[in-house]
């Protein structure tokens, strides 16, 4: 409150104080507000819609900064023994303490960009892949987790269509990229109900 437009700004409190700050000195500014963080592999990872910062959190220095890679918010990142996984309306990311690569390539784009196609060959599968989903959903925030059993990171996804009767509906979809293989996978979860976020329970299951 004694700053008048902080919104692009990372305040880190003293050591063992949580409510104490030096607002003048233990500051990161960013380019834009940011939407999530994440400590991975020694650093702190601050992300805005689209960028990712690696930040040396002793120094508060911004080591680099990975342009046109943002996430969405703070459920779209998870941190794994395999790596930093996140999305953005853009894509999927896994980073691996270097540098982020996109591991959605092969599902981006399916087809006609309206949503109203179908998808990977299929009749009853409307187009869910990412861009589709992100324009139909209106930039909708995916959900990621991560399910130890499979090795698998899931993101869910929140897809809206219409039923026979037009009347619209809403569906839930997980993409699941299996490390291992490198290999996504589709999975319907849900239509007409309304999905929390997933946590990670009692022996890694989701």
């Amino acid at each position: 409150d004694k700053i008048e437009n902080a919104s692009n700004l990372v305040f880190r409190s003293k050591p063992g104080k949580f409510s104490i700050f030096d607002y003048v000195n233990d500051t990161i500014q960013l380019k834009s507000a940011p939407t999530a963080m994440a400590n991975f592999m020694g650093r702190l990872y601050l992300f805005d819609k689209e960028n990712t910062y690696k930040v040396n959190q002793e120094s508060l220095v911004i080591e680099d900064i990975f342009e046109g890679i943002g996430c969405s918010s703070q459920a779209s990142v998870i941190v794994t023994e395999y790596g930093m996984f996140y999305g953005d309306d853009n894509g999927a990311y896994m980073h691996n303490g270097t540098t982020p690569n996109k591991i959605s390539n092969t599902i981006f784009r399916g087809g006609n960009i309206s949503g109203t196609s179908s998808f990977a060959g299929t009749d009853n599968i409307n187009d869910v892949s990412w861009d589709a989903v992100t324009i139909a959903s209106k930039k909708a925030v995916p959900i990621v987790t991560f399910d130890s059993g499979m090795q698998s990171v899931l993101f869910l996804i929140r897809y809206y269509d219409t039923d026979a009767n037009k009347q619209g509906i809403k569906k839930y979809y997980l993409w699941s990229y299996n490390i291992p293989k490198r290999r996504w996978d589709l999975w319907e979860l849900n239509e007409n109900v309304n999905i929390g976020n997933p946590f990670i329970g009692e022996k890694g299951r989701v």
